[in-house]
């Protein structure tokens, strides 16, 4: 079997690692830096905070925030305007995965040029990135360990979705100490999205047994904590786990890529502005379960993973689903139909969704490949569900 691993070549995680930033931006060559983040955590001062650590360590930040929640194209390029001004030579990014991949994005223009578009797909990048130290606040995307970016192009309604080794930042921070602030249904949406990145890189056709440990591990740390992290957000434990978790789903996903969830996720999101956690969240009891026949296996060993007792493989994999089930109902998980979403609307790009759920590739490592009449079937389950 020949596989390949992409793993960021420095990884500190644990409390009170982001104090470590400006030593690492240093010792990485950094001089001044483009420091990506969002308004919000502008607002609480975390952006002033990785000022200070970086300024400590003689670097000039060059703050950056203005980011969507679903980063589109518009926002890349206005980054680019301010590092190309302010003539930088790394990136720094703080935040969830908007921050995150939106400074890959900039990372991979700023050293290749062209257009967003032109790397859209597979292995499209020629040259390396700008260096870029990620840094995640939110237990979920594990974005700062993984080869993919998502941007959006809003005049297509397309999340492009972009892959190459590239874009994986040259290292990580992982410092649970960020996420004690979120709110309640982020830990939600994001927490249900670093499971289902954990999940679909275990059952994917192209996992590996290097993604197999990262996806085990992180199935272990997110199904058994995740409740109590929603439940008592200053749980320390809980929350380190979450972010441990995310970043080895993040690292699991990225070497064994992901499956019809995350195909069927993306149009969502595109076409009603859903976040992609919330969009992932929505899909994953239904989609799993039509998904088991594929390889009730390793769906049962999910099961086991997750602390959930069976006699039988049927067993266990009935338990997984009415546990995605639950955590979707305790957390207050909406679904499209609870959200907003119109349902004319929704019926109406029923055919394109699936189009665009299929082309993106993913769900054709699915262990259960689906038609796309089967995919808009499951579309119409999940929308009232």
């Amino acid at each position: 079997m020949k596989y390949e691993v992409h793993i960021p070549s420095t990884l500190l995680i644990g409390e009170g690692t982001r104090k470590e930033t400006g030593s690492l931006a240093a010792k990485l060559g950094m001089k001044s830096v483009l420091l990506v983040s969002d308004k919000y955590l502008e607002t609480i001062g975390l952006v002033s905070e990785f000022s200070d650590i970086l300024k400590a360590s003689g670097i000039n930040p060059v703050v950056f925030t203005d980011i969507d929640s679903e980063p589109e194209i518009g926002n890349v390029l206005d980054a680019m305007k301010v590092i190309g001004a302010n003539k930088c030579d790394g990136i720094v990014s703080i935040g969830g995965g908007s921050s995150i991949d939106t400074a890959k994005a900039v990372s991979i223009l700023v050293t290749n040029g062209g257009d967003m578009s032109d790397y859209m797909g597979v292995g499209k990048v020629p040259k390396a990135g700008l260096p870029h130290i990620a840094v995640p606040t939110t237990a979920g995307t594990g974005s700062e360990a993984t080869r993919v970016t998502i941007i959006t192009n809003k005049e297509t309604s397309v999340k492009m979705m972009c892959l190459d080794d590239a874009f994986l930042p040259i290292a990580a921070i992982v410092d649970y100490e960020l996420s004690m602030t979120m709110p309640k249904n982020l830990t939600s949406y994001v927490g249900i999205d670093a499971l289902t990145h954990a999940i679909e890189a275990y059952v994917s056709q192209k996992a590996n047994p290097v993604s197999d440990i990262f996806a085990k591990k992180a199935i272990e740390l997110i199904g058994r904590n995740i409740l109590t992290a929603y439940n008592s957000p200053s749980d320390a434990a809980a929350r380190s786990a979450m972010m441990e978790g995310s970043t080895f789903a993040g690292i699991a996903f990225s070497n064994a890529s992901v499956c019809a969830v995350h195909g069927m996720s993306r149009p969502i999101g595109a076409h009603f502005h859903v976040a992609h956690g919330l969009s992932n969240a929505m899909l994953l009891p239904i989609v799993t379960e039509y998904s088991i026949v594929g390889n009730p296996a390793r769906y049962a060993e999910i099961a086991g993973f997750m602390g959930l007792a069976g006699k039988s493989e049927k067993d266990l994999t009935d338990a997984l689903v009415r546990k995605l089930h639950e955590f979707n109902k305790l957390m207050q998980v909406p679904s499209p139909a609870v959200f907003g979403i119109d349902k004319d609307h929704y019926m109406r790009v029923l055919s394109d969704m699936a189009d665009a759920a299929i082309n993106s590739g993913s769900p054709g490592n699915n262990p259960k490949l689906f038609t796309k009449e089967e995919i808009i079937d499951l579309y119409k389950k999940v929308y009232g569900s």
